[in-house]
C-alpha cells in the first residue's frame, strides 16, 4: 500500500489503520476476556458453558458494536478535520471494520482460550493473506484508499466464518446460564489495559498527522509499521503464553517460568530485528516501501527499538491479565500520558517526537519489569 498509495495517501491510510487499533479495543479485549474464561471452562471440560459464553458475547456484543460504529459515523466530521482526510467515506468503512473486528475477536477468542492453536494460526494466516489480496485489488482498481481500508473489512468478515468450523461442535451442546459476573469484572480490567498498550502504539501516528504535513505524516507512518512488524511477529509467542498462564493459574501451579520463556523467544526476536534495522535501514525501507520513502531512513532503527520494548511491556502486560493483577494499569497509564503530553508541547521533527515514544516504551517496560520481580524466581 506504501507503494501503490505514495507517502501522502499512505499517510491517511496509517492514521486511519491507527484509529482502527485503538477504537477495535472492544473487540480486542472481549477476544482477551474469553480466552481468560474459555480457558478456565476448557481445563475442566465444561463445553456447554464455553457454548453459552460465546452465544452469550456475540448477542450482546453486536447490540453495543453496533451502536459503536453509529456514533463513528455521527462524528465523522470531528475525525475527517482533525486527520485532514479527504473525505468521510474511509471514514464510514472505518466503523463498519470496528463492527467486524468485534465478531471476529469472540472467535478467535475462544480459539485461543480452547489451545486451538493450529486452527487459530489457519485462520490468522488466511486473515492477513486475504487483507493484502484484497487490499490489491482493490487499489488496483482505482478504489485508493477507500479501497485499501476495506480490505480490512472484507478479511475481518471471511475470518469470522472460518472460526466457526473448528467451533462447530459447540453447536450441539446443551444451552446453559452462566454467571456473568466475574466476566463483566475481567473485561473491565482488560479494556483499560489493552487501551493503554494499544494507544502508546499508535496515537503518536495519530497527533504527527495532525502536527505534521502530509508526506512527513507517510513517512513516519511507514517507519512506524516496520517497527510494528516486531511487536506483530511477538504476538504468536503471547497468544500461546496467556492461556497457558491462565491454566496454570486457575490450576494453582506456577507460571514465572512461562513468563521468562516469553519474554526470552520475544527478546530474540526483537534483538535480531532491531540490528537489521539499525545497520542497514536504507535496504529496508527501500525494499518494502521504494525510493520515495528516504524520509523514513533515519527513523527505522529508533522505530524498531520502540517496537521491541513495547513488545516486551506487551508480554509482561498480558501476564499480569492471565494472573488477574490490576495494579500494573497505572503504570500503562501513566507511560501513556507522559507520551501524549510530550508530543504534544514537543514535537519539534519527526526524530524528535520518535525518541519521546521511545523513551516512553522504555520507561513502561522497565516499570513493568519492576512490578513483576518476584516472578523470575518462581520455577
Amino acid at each position: 500500500m506504501g507503494r501503490a498509495l505514495g507517502p501522502a495517501d499512505y499517510g491517511v491510510l496509517g492514521a486511519l489503520i491507527s484509529i482502527f487499533y485503538i477504537t477495535s479495543v472492544p473487540a480486542t479485549t472481549i477476544g482477551t476476556t474469553l480466552t481468560k474464561f474459555v480457558s478456565d471452562y476448557n481445563a475442566e471440560g465444561k463445553y456447554s458453558e464455553i457454548r453459552a459464553l460465546i452465544f452469550g458475547s456475540i448477542k450482546s456484543l453486536s447490540i453495543l458494536g453496533a451502536a459503536f460504529s453509529i456514533f463513528i459515523i455521527i462524528t465523522a466530521d470531528i475525525l475527517v478535520t482533525f486527520l485532514k482526510i479527504p473525505g468521510k467515506i474511509p471514514v464510514f468503512i472505518l466503523a463498519l471494520i470496528i463492527f467486524a473486528s468485534l465478531l471476529f475477536a469472540i472467535m478467535s477468542g475462544a480459539l485461543r482460550g480452547m489451545q486451538k492453536f493450529v486452527h487459530l494460526g489457519i485462520v490468522n494466516v488466511l486473515l492477513y493473506a486475504s487483507k493484502l489480496l484484497f487490499g490489491i485489488v482493490l487499489v488496483y482498481l482505482g478504489f485508493g484508499v477507500n479501497g485499501a481500508i476495506s480490505a480490512f473489512l472484507f478479511s475481518f468478515l471471511l475470518a469470522f466464518f472460518v472460526t466457526l468450523i473448528p467451533l462447530r461442535f459447540l453447536f450441539g451442546k446443551k444451552a446453559v446460564e452462566i454467571n456473568n459476573i466475574g466476566l463483566g469484572r475481567y473485561y473491565s480490567l482488560v479494556l483499560v489495559a489493552t487501551v493503554s498498550i494499544t494507544s502508546l502504539m499508535n496515537v503518536d501516528v495519530i497527533l504527527v498527522k495532525h502536527f505534521f504535513t502530509s508526506s512527513d505524516a507517510g513517512y513516519y507512518v511507514a517507519g512506524s509499521m516496520l517497527g510494528k512488524i516486531i511487536f506483530f511477529v511477538s504476538t504468536p509467542v503471547i497468544a500461546v503464553m496467556f492461556p497457558k498462564v491462565s491454566e496454570s493459574y486457575a490450576k494453582k501451579n506456577g507460571t514465572g517460568r512461562i513468563l521468562k520463556e516469553a519474554l526470552f523467544y520475544v527478546g530474540v526476536l526483537a534483538f535480531f530485528s532491531v540490528i537489521i534495522y539499525f545497520i542497514s535501514p536504507n535496504f529496508v525501507v527501500t525494499t518494502l516501501y521504494g525510493a520515495k520513502y528516504e524520509g523514513t531512513v533515519e527513523l527505522v532503527g529508533l522505530f524498531g527499538l520502540a517496537m521491541a520494548l513495547l513488545s516486551l511491556t506487551n508480554v509482561l502486560a498480558v501476564y499480569d491479565l492471565a494472573v488477574r493483577r490490576t495494579n500494573f494499569i497505572y503504570i500503562l497509564i501513566f507511560s501513556l500520558c507522559v507520551e501524549i503530553i510530550l508530543i504534544s508541547f514537543i514535537h519539534s521533527s519527526l526524530i524528535v517526537v520518535l525518541k519521546i515514544l521511545t523513551i516512553t516504551a522504555a520507561m513502561s517496560f522497565v516499570l513493568l519489569l519492576v512490578f513483576n520481580k518476584e516472578e523470575f524466581f518462581d520455577s
